[in-house]
């Protein structure tokens, strides 16, 4: 396996450019997806057995319907998670991550027991709905795929009595891992390595590195895809034992990767921009973002947020006046 180079996302990017739209000839599956890293993707329909085989593992299936948090728009979540709940034998409620009155009055009125997203919006819709006395009664949630997140887990089944499990996953290769806080399994099919982020050499067993993944998903097969997450295994290589960041500077927000270099794209904009960067926190267990911009014109702030929003599909939550921009461009500070 090792005589293989790994695969980056800016390469796959390239070579999808070079031989459109996936590098690799005809394609079976329905959709194309387009991510915020550049890459495009294909529907996955292996990746969406064996997120269903996992749903199932969890308590989700025939009887239950089901609250699927994650968008529909451009990237692979929404239907893969989608049709991945059909598969468990479950009744999907396609609500995306937007709209929390109306989703709540859905759940309500449908007898939603499930969930599936992340951690940080089942809380905003949980904690709504306590306000509003209308709590749904939901059994079980896949609350995941951002960091930070056992905490929340913890959190709502404490205050909710919901059972929370975490996964992983990429837009590339859909969901790999899940579990309960703690190890996530790897799926049947999956094969996980822990690199040096420098020359792609494999570490030894325990050591944190970057992830790197090669999965039989037959119609789109990955072999050796660099992820960009630093990460620990198992001594067997069967789980994920810790994700500890990122090895450049992106981070994941709300479900989604932020990217340095589309941040930067933003930052091009207005020729009124100076520099600027983005600061990633975490207050109240739902990620925030703040922009600090050497600017003081207020339309290209304006104009800045806009293409933002357009390039990473985030929205700003503070746009804050700065002097002068040295470091990365995205700044996690979590913690």
């Amino acid at each position: 396996m090792t005589r293989v180079a790994v695969l980056g996302k800016p390469a796959l990017a390239a070579a999808q450019h070079a031989a459109p739209p996936l590098a690799m000839g005809d394609v079976a599956g329905n959709c194309l997806f387009l991510s915020t890293g550049g890459t495009m993707e294909p529907d996955l329909p292996a990746a969406e057995r064996r997120l269903a085989a996992f749903m199932r593992g969890c308590g989700l299936g025939a009887g239950d319907v089901v609250i699927n948090g994650f968008s529909y728009h451009l990237t692979p979540a929404g239907l893969l998670f989608h049709n991945a709940l059909l598969l468990a034998g479950c009744r999907v409620l396609p609500c995306g991550p937007q709209n929390t009155d109306a989703t709540l009055e859905l759940a309500r009125r449908s007898g939603a027991s499930g969930f599936v997203g992340i951690a940080g919006h089942l809380r905003i819709l949980l904690t709504r709905a306590a306000e509003l006395g209308e709590a749904p009664r939901l059994r079980v949630a896949l609350a995941g795929g951002e960091p930070f997140g056992a905490p929340l887990r913890a959190e709502l089944t404490a205050r909710f009595g919901v059972a929370c499990f975490d996964y992983y996953g990429t837009a590339d290769v859909g969901v790999v891992a899940g579990g309960s806080d703690g190890a996530l399994a790897l799926f049947d099919g999956v094969i996980a390595e822990i690199v040096d982020p420098a020359n792609g050499c494999r570490l030894p067993a325990g050591e944190a590195g970057q992830l790197v993944l090669s999965v039989d998903n037959p119609d789109y097969p990955m072999l050796r895809l660099a992820t960009g997450d630093l990460a620990t295994l198992s001594n067997d290589g069967r789980s994920i034992r810790a994700l500890l960041g990122r090895v450049d500077a992106s981070a994941r927000v709300r479900g989604l990767l932020l990217h340095e270099g589309a941040v930067r794209e933003a930052l091009a904009v207005h020729p009124a921009i100076a520099g600027g960067w983005i600061e990633v926190t975490r207050p109240d267990g739902r990620d925030r973002l703040t922009a600090f911009l050497v600017t003081d014109s207020e339309a290209a702030s304006a104009a800045f947020a806009a293409r933002f929003a357009a390039l990473c599909r985030l929205t700003l939550d503070a746009i804050l006046p700065a002097g002068v921009a040295a470091g990365p461009a995205v700044r996690d500070c979590r913690g």
